[in-house]
């Protein structure tokens, strides 16, 4: 799954592409050297290296970024307190964690306007987002046009 992450991800022109492809290469290099060495999961969660436990939450986020997930979710799946998870996902992807849901929203939704087969109503509902008007404005901050003119621009 991290690899596909890669391959997408190396495709995207946004500005945090250069972040993003450094850190799953990262999380993607330790679970080579993981795999390498034979190191089995750890029994208990307080052994489980953090990069491990991000990596958990990337791919609940990566799973799940259409359905309304919260923060406090999210670090659960690391087994992390919310502040402790913010703390250290930032730090290890450089992005805070709300940044990537949003991102991979943002990225899903555009993969959904070149298929040209939803609204950008229904692009913004099935993304996870509440609002088609946030989500044109997140989009347009992301990829500096709406999604309206993106789908004008692509047809």
């Amino acid at each position: 799954m991290l690899v596909k992450e890669f391959i997408l991800e190396s495709q995207n022109t946004h500005g945090f592409k250069n972040i993003m492809l450094e850190n799953l290469s990262m999380l993607l290099t330790h679970e080579i050297i993981r795999t390498i060495v034979g190191q089995k999961k750890q029994e208990s969660t307080l052994e489980v290296p953090q990069n491990q436990r991000i990596n958990e939450a990337v791919k609940l986020i990566n799973a799940n970024y259409e359905k309304d997930i919260s923060l406090e979710e999210i670090a659960q799946s690391a087994n992390l307190s919310k502040s402790h998870f913010t703390k250290l996902f930032t730090q290890i992807m450089k992005i805070t964690p709300v940044q990537y849901l949003l991102h991979v929203r943002l990225q899903n939704a555009k993969k959904m306007l070149l298929s040209g087969k939803l609204s950008v109503t229904k692009v913004s509902a099935q993304c996870g987002f509440n609002s088609p008007s946030y989500f044109a404005k997140s989009f347009k901050a992301a990829f500096n046009e709406t999604p309206k003119e993106f789908m004008q621009r692509i047809k």
